[in-house]
């Protein structure tokens, strides 16, 4: 049973690290250095650590994921030094998860944000015990990227983290962090598929505008 102190401390770290995790340094680097809107830029208007590479250069995307990597890690990393293992439970999911919610739900950007995946693979990182889940992150993306060749971001990450999904509930049995990645893993697949639907509406949209507005020109002449 975990003690109060533990359970306060837990709360505390975690609202810190979703406070963290909102700061979208995809918008605020390439914007100070590059001049550059990645939301009003790219395709998609994610502002993730994906279009700071596309849109800027190699030196800001890698700039920018450090910055998304270490805001995720922190207060995992934190939270590990501070809570014994003995007296972790479920509860501790709170931490990992909140960084990557943070970048996910931005307060600082209306609730809208990247799709998480720097700083989940932060979160990893941050729990050092979970070097197995690396392993195998690592391995389903390769597959997916390079043997079965998915190119498109979106569907890629959804089938990613989908079968990662699948591989933490088939072979996770640390019950301490099963449930913060489980949570974790579907909502980035949600927030990408909701990005690839909007991102596909777009251009309906703007062809259904296009061809009213033609329609209103032909009347008035």
């Amino acid at each position: 049973m975990m003690d109060i102190i533990y359970v306060r401390l837990i709360v505390i770290i975690s609202i810190c690290g979703f406070f963290l995790g909102s700061i979208l340094f995809s918008k605020i680097l390439p914007r100070a250095i590059c001049g550059i809107d990645i939301v009003e830029v790219s395709e998609d208007g994610n502002p993730g650590v994906s279009n700071v590479f596309k849109y800027c250069s190699v030196p800001v995307g890698i700039l920018t994921a450090l910055c998304d990597f270490g805001k995720a890690f922190a207060p995992v990393l934190a939270a590990d030094i501070l809570i014994p293992m003995e007296v972790r439970t479920p509860l501790f999911g709170l931490v990992i998860c909140s960084g990557v919610l943070g970048h996910i739900f931005s307060i600082f950007n209306h609730g809208n944000g990247g799709m998480g995946v720097a700083p989940f693979w932060a979160t990893l990182m941050g729990v050092f015990l979970q070097c197995q889940l690396i392993f195998a992150l690592v391995i389903i993306y390769v597959f997916i990227r390079y043997v079965f060749r998915v190119h498109a971001q979106h569907l890629r990450t959804i089938l990613c983290f989908g079968i990662f999904f699948a591989f933490i509930m088939a072979f996770s049995t640390n019950m301490v962090y099963k449930p913060a990645y489980l949570i974790l893993c579907a909502v980035i697949c949600l927030k990408c598929l909701y990005i690839a639907v909007k991102q596909k509406r777009l251009p309906e949209q703007d062809t259904v505008e296009q061809q009213s507005g033609a329609g209103g020109n032909s009347i008035n002449t």
